[in-house]
């Protein structure tokens, strides 16, 4: 179940390979809640930084944002949410649990930031 199709058919990722269908799992889980994805993963000697983006002004769901939370507690990730979907313009962490200050951006800072963390990372 795509909610924004247009929004979707516009910002089809590099290696897209299709649509998966969700609707048959409508009302299995509780609350209304339904699979989603992660924008991006890398992982690096079992570390793993989740990337979410999202268009300038729109906010991540609350469920999703749960989701997202509760990841970097129970396991080694850190989430990088992107507003700006080809040229980011803000971001925001979620390290531990907690969710840092957004911020202001470019994808030079976002660049810097996934480098920082991919050195983290291999040590």
């Amino acid at each position: 179940m795509i909610k924004y199709p247009n929004n979707f058919n516009n910002s089809v990722g590099r290696d897209f390979d299709g649509v998966f269908e969700w609707d048959y799992l409508e009302g299995i889980f509780p609350r209304g809640i339904m699979p989603m994805d992660w924008d991006g993963v890398v992982e690096l000697n079992s570390k793993f930084l989740v990337f979410e983006s999202k268009d300038v002004g729109v906010e991540v769901p609350e469920g999703q944002l749960w989701a997202l939370i509760r990841a970097t507690i129970v396991g080694p990730f850190i989430v990088i949410i992107i507003w700006g979907k080809k040229i980011p313009e803000f971001y925001q962490l979620i390290i531990n649990g907690k969710m840092r200050d957004k911020k202001e951006c470019t994808q030079e800072t976002i660049r810097r930031f996934c480098q920082k963390w991919a050195e983290w990372a291999e040590k």
